[in-house]
């Protein structure tokens, strides 16, 4: 049975990570999350993650498609061997992930936060 595993901060869950939940899940029978601690956000984001690591943890262990969420890295010797290990295009990852595979959502994100422009553009053609 093959398992996929992606790893992420997972800190708000937005259309584009259920995106990746459905690639992964296209592709393996079993998929787990390893969600990063709440150092390794803080590490590549400069900032402490937006929810606390066990709210983070739980609320990508309830998305559909998901088998198993871990805490990243202190969990991964639990990983099985042959895990496939994918990452998310665009977002930081921590060193120690081993050669993860980068995936391309098929879907941009609807978080304005993260688009300031289209914000910009919505906002002028409003007023």
């Amino acid at each position: 049975m093959p398992t996929g595993f992606v790893v992420g901060a997972f800190e708000l869950i937005g259309v584009r990570d259920l995106d990746i939940v459905c690639q992964l899940r296209e592709r393996y029978s079993r998929l787990v999350v390893g969600v990063l601690d709440d150092e390794s956000v803080e590490r590549m984001r400069n900032r402490p993650p937006l929810m606390p690591l066990d709210e983070r943890v739980r609320l990508i262990s309830h998305v559909r498609g998901v088998d198993q969420a871990i805490v990243y890295p202190a969990a991964a010797t639990s990983l099985p061997r042959s895990s496939a290990v994918f990452a998310i295009e665009h977002e930081p990852i921590p060193p120690e992930v081993p050669s993860p595979v980068r995936l391309t959502p098929r879907c941009e994100s609807s978080c304005a936060a993260l688009q300031p422009e289209k914000v910009r553009a919505d906002n002028q053609a409003v007023a």
